[in-house]
Formats: structure tokens, sequence, C-alpha cells
């Protein structure tokens, strides 16, 4: 089942909730390789729901960012908290991301995304 957003803009979505600690972090490690698997090259991480990340969960990101774009994707990330967005900087990873502020940024953010990208579901659970 796609998400509105997915269905609208043809990218991958994938929505974490809550903190990203320990089983979280599993559960987006697996949604991100299956968008991997699924050849997705354009993913966006739904962070509005997100109120804390650990360090770990930035190192799936980061690992995963470098997967895509080593394939020519790339992987953004949608309505990060001020909490959230200070550990990418603190970590000096602020700089790796774009940061989306809107559902309207992310189709225009990939350019033209062909309806047929994005697959899957885009809740963690």
């Amino acid at each position: 089942m796609l998400t509105e957003l997915e269905a609208r803009t043809g990218v991958r979505v994938i929505v974490p909730r809550g903190s990203l600690l320990g089983e979280e972090v599993e559960a987006l490690r697996r949604r991100l390789g299956e968008a991997l698997i699924a050849e997705a090259s354009h993913v966006v991480v739904d962070l509005r729901r997100v109120r804390y990340a650990s360090g770990r969960a930035l190192g799936v990101l980061v690992a995963h960012l470098g997967e895509l774009r080593q394939r020519g994707g790339d992987l953004k990330l949608l309505g990060c908290r001020p909490a959230v967005r200070e550990l990418f900087d603190l970590c000096g990873l602020g700089g790796l991301f774009e940061f989306l502020a809107a559902d309207t940024d992310v189709a225009a953010s990939f350019g033209s995304v062909p309806l047929g990208a994005a697959s899957g579901e885009g809740a963690l659970r």
C-alpha cells in the first residue's frame, strides 16, 4: 500500500515514528534495505513523527544514502524536528542530506520521477 505522498510523487517514502532507538533503528534499516532491493532510487524518510534519533540511526541513514548515490539516486529527509536536525549538525552530517520542509518539496527536489518508481508500504509498521 502506497502512502498518499508516494502515490502523488512516485518517490519511495519511509515513515518512522517516535524515537529511532534499538528496534526502531533495525526496522528503519530493513525498510531502507527493501527500497534498495526494489531498486528504488528516490527515497524520502519522513521524520515529522520522530522525536529523537540515536547516532546509530544516523549511521543507518548515512550508509543507505551512500548506497543510493552510488546507484545514481538519493535519500532525502522530510520534516526534521529541530532537536533531530541538531543531532545531524552536531555529528557533522547536516551537509550530507537535503532536508525538505513540506510534502510539496518532495517531487520538485527529485525533478521528474516516473510514477512506477515507488512501491511497497511507506510506514515502518
